[in-house]
């Protein structure tokens, strides 16, 4: 078993690059040693008492610790959760399995399901049971509840988001019912990412009967939001062009179609995978919020960086990993089949919001930017920076100040 015990060395490692804009300390090598003796020590102390802040974030409630010798114990919390768990698949790494599911010419049945306020849903004695039954250590276990349990969440329930480790115990509550689920004898294809659910089935089984299954291997708690549900029975595959679904999963919209057929050459079924109306809106969203910005403060440059941020891609090192990821435009969206008709319909938005035609807000605009300043804005473009692949180079601080247009 990989050891989890938290020391002095295993804390250092919890420290990463990008603190130093809010930790300056840390760049002192005496300090650096008594910030990580503190942490070390109140780790290890049977009268805890963590200090946090409640901020509201996109209308939910988040959770911050305020000291940073407790930050790095709740980093060091979640590598030890992490642990147990094993390395989670991204988006793109399901989307990509998913699809060679939908490619097949054979009947099955698609549920695209949501958990109903999952993190606020789950009960404190749900996350003391999941931490007791898994392989998470005892000095781990207790650390977490002593965190947990001095929020005074109401009613004793919640997953606190924004705290360092929350995302693994989420990833741990329902690790039971993620195993069950992908044993199903009808069940081809079984994914979860947080609170989002998607199973292929053989299409035999019993639709209700099913249903029913699923929310009771869920904790007790827990209940699907029927107001997200969506079941697709696919017939077995013709020889007539046709649509035969569509449905949104994890910013992609997957449109399955039969095609004629060959000499009997092609046995599968075409993939259309675009983006998903939601995630559209979302960078509809922040391109409507950094004019407004510009609106506010005038200033053009950072407006410029936001645009340029949304358009192209880059590179940036992982705080856990320290390994190089490729970010941006192209790779949050690297699955993109048909990438011109999502991508055009934001690249028009983007015209018409800078030119100023497309809402009354918009007017206001056409006042403020001035000619050279829209031609500047109009050269960029999504699609293009899809299609290109350009990379550009952000500091921490400029980035923190880009995203903060958004954040709320």
């Amino acid at each position: 078993m990989v050891s989890q015990a938290i020391t002095p060395t295993t804390l250092s490692q919890c420290i990463y690059k990008g603190d130093i804009f809010n930790f300056i300390d840390i760049l002192d090598p005496e300090k650096k040693k008594e910030l990580i003796d503190s942490a070390f020590s109140f780790s290890l102390s049977t009268d805890l008492s963590f200090s946090t802040v409640q901020i509201q974030r996109n209308g939910k409630s988040c959770y911050a610790l305020k000291k940073f010798d407790q930050v790095l114990i709740s980093r060091n919390l979640a590598k030890n959760v992490s642990k147990v768990l094993g390395k989670s698949k991204s988006r793109n790494q399901i989307s990509r399995q998913l699809v060679q599911h939908l490619m097949e010419g054979t009947s099955y049945r698609i549920y695209r399901l949501d958990i109903k306020s999952f993190f606020e849903s789950v009960e404190y004695s749900t996350i003391q049971s999941s931490l007791e039954q898994s392989k998470v250590s005892y000095q781990t276990r207790q650390l977490i509840s002593s965190i947990i349990n001095g929020l005074n969440q109401p009613n004793n329930k919640g997953i606190p988001r924004g705290l360092e480790f929350s995302p693994s115990i989420a990833e741990l509550v329902l690790n039971d019912f993620d195993k069950e689920m992908k044993n199903h004898e009808d069940v081809f294809f079984y994914c979860r990412y947080v609170d989002d659910i998607i199973f292929i089935t053989n299409g035999f089984e019993n639709q209700k009967k099913f249903l029913r299954c699923i929310k009771s291997k869920l904790p007790k708690e827990l209940s699907l939001n029927y107001n997200k549900q969506k079941v697709i029975f696919v017939d077995a595959r013709t020889k007539l062009d046709k649509v035969v679904a569509t449905f949104d999963y994890l910013g992609y919209n997957y449109t399955v179609k039969d095609t004629q057929a060959k000499a009997n050459k092609n046995v599968f079924r075409e993939v259309v995978i675009s983006l998903s109306v939601s995630r559209v809106k979302k960078i509809k969203s922040r391109i409507s919020r950094s004019l407004f910005c510009f609106s506010k403060d005038g200033n053009f440059d950072i407006l410029k960086q936001r645009i340029d941020y949304l358009t192209s891609n880059r590179l940036m090192k992982d705080k856990k990993s320290k390994h190089m990821i490729a970010t941006g435009i192209y790779y949050n969206n690297v699955n993109l089949t048909d990438n011109s008709e999502s991508l055009i319909e934001i690249d028009v938005y983007l015209k018409q919001r800078i030119l100023g035609y497309s809402c009354k807000r918009g007017a206001h605009f056409k006042q403020i930017l001035s000619k050279s300043q829209k031609r500047e804005l109009l050269k960029f473009s999504f699609l293009n920076g899809y299609r290109n692949n350009n990379y550009k180079k952000f500091s921490p601080n400029k980035l923190a100040e880009i995203k903060n247009a958004w954040r709320y």
